[in-house]
């Protein structure tokens, strides 16, 4: 009996990919520690480095989350 392989769609893998970005570990590693095939993997960062930062920024904008702001520090002596 065979296993039927699930389909993943770029609003379930996106994240993934960005979670790994800032993981700072290499991909192989990174896809054997979450249980995703290398391929797969590189497949889904291929993805996102040529569609997957405009959806991204959309992403954000459906969702309503902020860009993060710098806040000028004022610096006082005493």
């Amino acid at each position: 009996m065979s296993e039927k392989r699930r389909m993943r769609t770029s609003e379930e893998m996106f994240p993934v990919v960005e979670h790994w970005q800032k993981s700072g570990m290499g991909k192989q590693r990174f896809a054997k520690k979450y249980g995703i095939g290398y391929g797969t993997f590189q497949y889904w960062c291929s993805r996102y480095r040529n569609q997957g930062a405009d959806t991204a920024v959309a992403r954000r904008e459906v969702l309503h989350v902020a860009e993060p702001v710098f806040v000028p520090l004022q610096f006082t002596e005493e």
